[in-house]
């Protein structure tokens, strides 16, 4: 497998939840990266087996994004994470190492909500949003997703 470029990742919304599996990109992203939190919580364990060495386990599973996006009022992404943000609503969200439909791709499915919806007004610039997503209860389980052959 070839090494993967951020350039070629993709950020993809569905306003209906990843169920609905109908996907649109984010492609007025800004700045040189979209942040992506992966990780897992630790439990510290000290079993009597282990002569006094201490055990560390992996717990939770924990995510988050953060991008930022121009303010404008006619782009369907910057919309639905608005509304999403407004209404306290679930959206799909996919984040894929290249474009969704080319097999082998990789990446996170699942419904996120929007727990930052930051408006910077800078004087000698445009005005953008800054946006975190957290993963939300949901019908669909926030799930690894690779596409298929």
């Amino acid at each position: 497998m070839a090494t993967k470029y951020g350039v070629n990742a993709k950020l993809y919304f569905d306003a209906a939840g990843v169920a609905h599996d109908s996907w649109t990109e984010v492609s007025k992203l800004l700045g040189n990266e979209v942040t992506w939190t992966l990780e897992k919580r630790k439990q510290e364990l000290i079993p009597r087996n282990l002569r006094g060495w201490k055990a560390t386990i992996a717990k939770l599973k924990v995510t988050s994004f953060e991008f930022k996006l121009p303010v404008d009022h006619a782009d369907a992404a910057y919309l639905a994470f608005e509304q999403a943000h407004l209404n306290r609503s679930a959206i799909g969200i996919a984040i894929m190492d290249g474009d969704i439909t080319v097999a082998a791709n990789e990446g996170l499915k699942g419904d996120f909500k929007v727990f930052k919806f930051d408006r910077s007004e800078p004087v000698d610039g445009i005005q953008t949003v800054s946006i975190s997503l957290k993963p939300c209860i949901s019908d669909t389980n926030v799930a690894w997703y690779t596409v298929p052959a």
